[in-house]
């Protein structure tokens, strides 16, 4: 199977979507907790969801979840002059991305088989919450950046699609969920 094989549909999570989540696992149980109890309540996030639309040949995954995406709205703390002036730089932040286990690693393509240089159903699905961002800056609030606190372990995957650690004059939250995390970011717009 291919990630190219595999169509789908993008939805906000909502009472009526829940049902959908219910075997939803990526393998992490902290992430999998925030999806199945809290992000459908949060009044910090919009969660979305990938839902599973093909039918033929994946009858048994056909209307599941393939991963979720959380959005919230955040600032870059910019302080160039050791911390006298600080500036804030609208920001989208990319609270949650996942995907399930059974697409986690699956290969996009036969033709883009580069053990150097993959390109998976997840490159693909990082698109496709870029694109949601692009259209929330142009079309509902301004936002300059996209941030995201990665665990170590997904920072060579966000760096491939072109996300820059904070530099020394960013400032990153402190919150206990995101100790370990990097903090990571990219601009939302065209010509930078």
């Amino acid at each position: 199977m291919y990630g190219s094989e595999i169509k789908f549909k993008i939805n906000l999570l909502s009472e009526s979507t829940e049902f959908l989540i219910d075997d939803f696992d990526c393998g992490n149980l902290y992430i999998n907790d925030y999806l199945k109890s809290k992000a459908l309540f949060s009044d910090d996030t919009k969660t979305y969801l990938i839902i599973n639309k093909t039918k033929e040949n994946f009858e048994s995954e056909y209307k599941k979840v393939l991963g979720f995406f959380s959005l919230t709205c955040s600032a870059i703390k910019y302080s160039p002059n050791e911390g006298k002036t600080i500036n804030n730089f609208p920001a989208i932040e990319l609270k949650y991305f996942a995907l399930d286990i059974k697409f986690q690693g699956l290969q996009y393509d036969s033709d883009l088989d580069d053990p150097f240089d993959p390109f998976n159903f997840s490159d693909v699905m990082f698109g496709e919450i870029l694109k949601k961002c692009k259209y929330i800056k142009n079309n509902i609030l301004g936002a300059k950046y996209l941030t995201l606190y990665s665990v170590p372990e997904s920072v060579s995957f966000y760096k491939r699609q072109y996300m820059e650690d904070f530099n020394q004059y960013m400032e990153s939250n402190n919150n206990k969920e995101i100790i370990d995390c990097v903090p990571m970011f990219m601009s939302l717009n065209e010509n930078d």
